[in-house]
């Protein structure tokens, strides 16, 4: 037997962030950055209570990039930069907490999108108008998708989420709000908040 004294011991620290000090993008798994990535402001950081990595030099982050596990790529972040850090705790996140500043609901009926919009009394009914037809949005295999042009707007997604690469110079003002996944591709032109989500882009 060996001494109680003397026995190796194995754990985990976590640090405690208040939600106002969190960085931009904090995930619990593992997070990989691709292309030219910016991300600014003064919660512009990036952390990952898994591995974390940068694939090219391009790219610019205000804060820190770091990680709980390793961290593979150059050094582009202002701040520290490196793996080996305490985890985050990062806050729970429930979708439908948000559901109420969203302007349209997307989800599939029948393996077909649906379109809602809120009434006087704000109950979510279907929408079959132009303009509930016209926000470039189509699903097809369990993914909700936009193109290049999506309607600005903010959106409660019952899925997962496909934005493609949008093009001009013109930015999109477009929040998604899913249960599922969010994937951005990215494109020439930015997306930034909608009005009516308050400074929130994606949850």
């Amino acid at each position: 037997l060996i001494p109680s004294s003397n026995r190796s011991r194995s754990h985990t620290t976590t640090t405690n962030v208040p939600s106002l000090a969190n960085p931009a993008i904090l995930v619990n798994g593992d997070f990989e950055m691709n292309g030219d990535i910016t991300v600014m402001g003064t919660s512009g950081s990036i952390h990952s209570n898994g591995n974390l990595s940068k694939t090219g030099d391009a790219g610019t982050i205000s804060g820190s990039a770091t990680s709980s596990g390793t961290y593979t790529g150059p050094a582009i972040a202002a701040g520290a930069t490196g793996g080996g850090r305490p985890t985050i705790n990062v806050p729970e996140v429930r979708a439908s907490d948000y559901q109420g500043i969203a302007d349209y609901k997307l989800k599939a009926v029948a393996g077909s999108l649906v379109v809602q919009t809120k009434d006087g009394a704000g109950v979510w009914t279907d929408c079959t108008t132009s303009e509930c037809n016209s926000t470039g949005w189509s699903y097809s295999g369990g993914t909700f998708s936009t193109g290049m042009n999506p309607t600005g707007a903010t959106y409660y997604v019952e899925g997962d989420v496909s934005i493609g690469n949008t093009s001009g110079s013109t930015n999109r003002e477009v929040s998604v709000i899913s249960t599922g996944s969010i994937n951005v591709q990215g494109g020439s032109s930015e997306l930034t908040p909608a009005l009516s989500a308050n400074g929130i882009q994606f949850v």
